[in-house]
């Protein structure tokens, strides 16, 4: 099970060390993965990548978060995407919370993907607006 775990300014590091500790009482029971999560922003909350950082050093294998939460989603991957790379691990984002069929980071993260080569190693949720997108024929 994945478990997004929140790494903002607010709350620093708290959920990662109590998610942590269940990971390891429950272990014989479960896989418990844990995703370093930027909730509320990066590219305009600049300890934030600090703390995404000091997560994947203290043990979450996952990194992700919400492009559409930051005044720049491009930038906002890249950072991701960046930080997966230097740790060898997969990304997950929410994505297109809204119901907006031309406002989509999907193109955004295909590139991202594409570019880097990690096609296999990237997770999107949410994704509502795609309800609202006309169906198109192949």
């Amino acid at each position: 099970m994945r478990s997004f775990v929140e790494t903002h300014e607010k709350s620093g590091l708290v959920s990662l060390f109590a998610l942590k500790r269940v990971q390891e009482k429950y272990k014989k029971a479960i896989d418990l993965e844990l995703c370093a999560f930027a909730q509320e922003g990066l590219t305009q909350k600049p300890k934030t990548r600090k703390l995404l950082e000091k997560a994947l050093q203290n043990g979450a294998s996952v990194i992700g978060g919400c492009p559409y939460k930051d005044k720049n989603p491009q930038e906002y991957s890249k950072q991701i995407f960046d930080l997966a790379e230097k740790y060898d691990i997969p990304v997950d984002f929410y994505l297109d919370f809204d119901l907006n069929p031309k406002n989509s980071s999907i193109p955004i993260l295909v590139q991202e993907t594409l570019n880097r080569n990690c096609e296999v190693r990237v997770g999107i949720g949410h994704v509502t607006n795609l309800s609202a997108k006309q169906p198109q024929s192949r």
